[in-house]
């Protein structure tokens, strides 16, 4: 899929928290890519939309937690 379409869908249908020890924050799709990387926020974004859940989860070893919350 291409990069525009998996920001609109993610936008569109998630709100996305990001903590990080102290730090927790809501983010979209630029905000994701400036904590994770493009290529990582792809594929956590492609993730979270073929789960049929209201709450997806993704943490990294240092302790970065993403979580996806459907609207």
């Amino acid at each position: 899929m291409n990069t525009i379409i998996i920001r609109r869908s993610m936008n569109r249908n998630f709100r996305v928290k990001i903590n990080h020890r102290s730090m927790s924050v809501l983010v979209g799709w630029d905000g994701l890519v400036s904590h994770v990387g493009r290529t990582r926020a792809f594929l956590l974004v492609s993730e979270a939309l073929s789960r049929p859940v209201y709450k997806w989860s993704w943490k990294s070893r240092n302790g970065l937690r993403v979580s996806f919350y459907s609207k």
